[in-house]
Parts: C-alpha cells; sequence; structure tokens
C-alpha cells in the first residue's frame, strides 16, 4: 500500500484554503491534507510536528511573504517541495 503524500496550505486568506481544499480531489492525487495555516510564521511553528511532503503557499502575505517563507523551509527541510 502507498502512503499518501502528506500536504500543507499556507495562505492569509480563509476562503482561498477552503477553496484549495474542497476543490482539488486530493486522494485521487495520492494525497491528503494535515495541515492549514493562516501565514508563514504558524507554518514555521507547527513544520516540525507536521512534517508535510508538500506546501502550497501563496506568495503575497503579510509579515513574511511566500518566496522567503519558501526559503526559510528549504534551509530548515531540503526534502519538502513548495
Amino acid at each position: 500500500m502507498n502512503e499518501r503524500l502528506r500536504v500543507m496550505i499556507v495562505d492569509d486568506e480563509t476562503l482561498i484554503r477552503s477553496l484549495i481544499r474542497m476543490r482539488v480531489d486530493w486522494a485521487a492525487l495520492g494525497m491528503e491534507i494535515v495541515a492549514e495555516a493562516a501565514g508563514a510564521g504558524d507554518a514555521l511553528a507547527m513544520l516540525e510536528d507536521v512534517r508535510p511532503d508538500i506546501i502550497f503557499t501563496d506568495i503575497c502575505m503579510p509579515a513574511i511573504d511566500g518566496i522567503e517563507f519558501s526559503r526559510m523551509v528549504i534551509e530548515r527541510n531540503p526534502s519538502i517541495r513548495i
């Protein structure tokens, strides 16, 4: 049995996170959403506990944008795909 890829969604807009969660057939893609975060700081705080394989992130977010967040994630865990 294949393990599902663990997905984290990071977006400061609740509606966008909800649409991404609902409009994609995650199971058909062999994925499961294991966490959502409203910003990069929240996502970084839960990164070690959640251990996602893939992160879908917004680029334009307050405080830490998606580009900087991606750099920080890759620095901590280069195996995570963004």
